[in-house]
């Protein structure tokens, strides 16, 4: 399943980000996404989408595409597709220091989920990938 949202300011993102983790709750339980460990896939989409905002998207009103799938009988796959500033998460992982504050949101997602990146188009691919 396939969603567009819109964000309109970097100010006002937390009505938006709520919409989305509703609607990715809702698709997780149309998959049957073990109800316990649903806070994972939800997290690590808040993270991303969060970081879009705060840090990608530079013109507002902004335009993010979601797409959740079960891609096998028991893996899970996130797609967040954005035209903001692409971020390399490699480069970042590779700069960030340990105990450094501040910049943990990456390392957290890679630890709980796969994460693949891309530009196509001159748009921002992020997937997530997690098995259950």
């Amino acid at each position: 399943m396939k969603k567009k949202f819109y964000i309109l300011s970097a100010n006002n993102f937390r009505e938006p980000l709520k919409e989305i983790a509703d609607w990715a709750e809702e698709q997780f339980h149309l998959f049957a996404f073990p109800q316990d460990k649903i806070w994972i896939p939800s997290l690590c989409l808040e993270e991303v989408v969060t970081n879009i905002i705060l840090h990608g998207i530079q013109k507002f009103p902004a335009e993010i595409d979601v797409e959740i799938q079960c891609s096998s009988l028991n893996e899970i796959e996130i797609k967040v597709i954005d035209s903001g500033v692409y971020f390399d998460i490699q480069s970042h992982i590779a700069k960030r220091r340990e105990n450094q504050i501040g910049g943990a949101g990456i390392p957290l997602i890679r630890s709980l989920m796969q994460i693949k990146q891309a530009q196509v188009s001159g748009k921002n691919w992020t997937q997530l990938f997690l098995k259950f």
